[in-house]
């Protein structure tokens, strides 16, 4: 029992320690996981014009081209997103952090090189398409390190066909 009593102020000290050193870790991550949160919102934002261009590939064929822009405004003035549609490509600009310059990220559509379905897989930023697949543009990202970028548009190599 005595040697417990003697220890235990050396446990305590390790024990926190440990907990600043995890606690310093977690908390430089956090300006990475905050802009990672505020890019969902543009991402979803262009889902209607994602489906868009989905439904006329698979009625007409093709990708409509077209150049459209429009804003949403966020509740706070940091998050204004600007979309816009570039060829086939959709694009979305914006601030996710105050100290840095607004972001450009871009949505690009991926077609079969088989030419089978009317399948459209939709890359974005950095990430390449699966083996099979060709990219119809080339991928854009600016103003985001790429720790701030969500896994899904984060580069990753050339993978096998999803089919």
């Amino acid at each position: 029992m005595n040697w417990l009593v003697r220890s235990l102020p050396m446990d305590l000290t390790l024990s926190a320690c440990i907990v600043f050193v995890a606690s310093a870790v977690c908390v430089s991550q956090v300006p990475a996981i905050l802009a990672k949160a505020r890019l969902t919102e543009p991402l979803i934002g262009l889902g209607t014009a994602r489906l868009d261009a989905v439904e006329a590939y698979a009625l007409q064929g093709r990708l409509i081209p077209s150049s459209e822009r429009t804003e949403a405004a966020a509740d706070n003035a940091r998050t204004q997103f600007v979309y816009e549609r570039d060829g086939s490509s959709l694009l979305v600009s914006g601030g996710v952090d105050p100290r840095r310059s607004p972001f450009r990220l871009g949505l690009r559509p991926a077609l079969d090189d088989a030419g089978i379905g009317w399948t459209v897989l939709w890359l974005c930023g950095q990430r390449e398409p699966p083996a099979g697949w060709s990219a119809v543009s080339p991928p854009l990202v600016q103003g985001l390190a790429p720790e701030q970028l969500p896994s899904v548009c984060a580069r990753r190599a050339a993978q096998r066909s999803p089919r």
